[in-house]
């Protein structure tokens, strides 16, 4: 087996250059969070399946600081949350609406 000895980071030879135009993608249909993907947590759900959201609803919260909310990404109708053993939530999804329906959130100065 060889040995493979790396020096100032890793720099692979590529072919070509790259494209200097831009794509303009479509919107994604469905959005969704996995809350057991964030440490330290332990969400409890604020929403339920059928209900329509906006941008920065706040989806879940942590039960044992109820003060951390976890907003929404996007906006429209939760169309399924998953749970795990235990009844853990898996995951959460919803379809996707224009963002005209945004909510503001109050921004708060830490104290200090």
């Amino acid at each position: 087996m060889n040995a493979i000895h790396l020096k100032k980071g890793f720099s692979p030879k590529i072919a070509g250059i790259p494209a200097r135009q831009l794509r303009e993608l479509e919107k994604p249909r469905h959005v969704g969070m996995v809350p057991r993907h964030i440490p330290f947590i332990k969400p409890r759900l604020l929403v339920q399946e059928g209900d329509t959201v906006a941008i920065g609803t706040p989806l879940f919260e942590d039960k044992r600081n109820p003060r951390i909310r976890f907003p929404s990404p996007g906006g429209g109708t939760v169309t399924r949350i998953v749970f795990g053993p235990r009844r853990v939530i898996e995951k959460s999804s919803f379809s996707s609406m224009p963002r005209k329906n945004a909510k503001r959130l109050p921004c708060r100065r830490p104290k200090g």
